[in-house]
């Protein structure tokens, strides 16, 4: 199953200065990159999709990172996500860290150390995901085991609706297990389809 480490992490940089975002893409370049100078451009990101992590600059001209953090972990619990600031006093980075930032960086940041710091919190979320994926897997196969005798009772029209009640309300609970096992949204997202289409048949194909 592919990770983040082994394939190009998808990050979104949050970055509100023209020159830092070109010196992060060539830092960055072997990852998949996107950028965002502003939060509403971040939020829009955000919304059309998932990333294997953030980076956001402190200041940015409609927001700031803290905000940024926040509304990042309403949604994903895991996700790692790297700050960026001219700030080094130790308020800034409790600010920021209680906000859910994982690595705090000052500016101007050494490009080793970002691609380090990047590298160890990809391969920790990696760690985490394989954990998740193990409770997800088991949460599906339960699941699908206790739907299959009544997908069997109901009458053959009935059956495509219900197979598709059973996948929605699966997702649900199997998403919930995942992200408290420590997995994040991205990674969900490319192990929901062959851990579904595998556990369905194993236990539903003749239903």
């Amino acid at each position: 199953m592919n990770n983040p480490v082994e394939q190009r992490a998808r990050l979104l940089c949050v970055i509100g200065d023209a020159d830092e975002r070109e010196a992060l893409g060539s830092v960055l370049a072997g990852h998949e990159l996107t950028f965002a100078e502003n939060g509403f451009e971040a939020m829009r990101n955000l919304n059309a999709r998932v990333f294997d992590l953030h980076i956001v600059d402190q200041w940015l001209a409609d927001w700031d990172g803290v905000q940024f953090c926040r509304h990042v972990r309403r949604a994903d619990r895991h996700v790692p996500i790297v700050y960026l600031s001219t700030a080094a006093r130790e308020e800034d980075r409790r600010r920021a860290t209680n906000a859910g930032a994982d690595a705090y960086l000052v500016k101007p940041v050494d490009p080793g150390a970002l691609r380090s710091q990047i590298k160890h919190l990809l391969v920790k979320a990696m760690l985490d995901n394989l954990r998740a994926v193990t409770e997800e897997e088991r949460l599906v196969q339960e699941e699908l085991i206790r739907r299959a005798a009544e997908l069997r009772a109901i009458a053959a029209d009935a059956r495509v609706s219900a197979r598709n009640a059973i996948e929605r309300s699966t997702r649900i609970k199997a998403l919930k297990a995942f992200l408290e096992a420590g997995g994040t949204m991205g990674h969900f997202d490319r192990a929901w389809e062959p851990i579904y289409t595998s556990a369905w048949g194993i236990h539903l194909d003749d239903a």
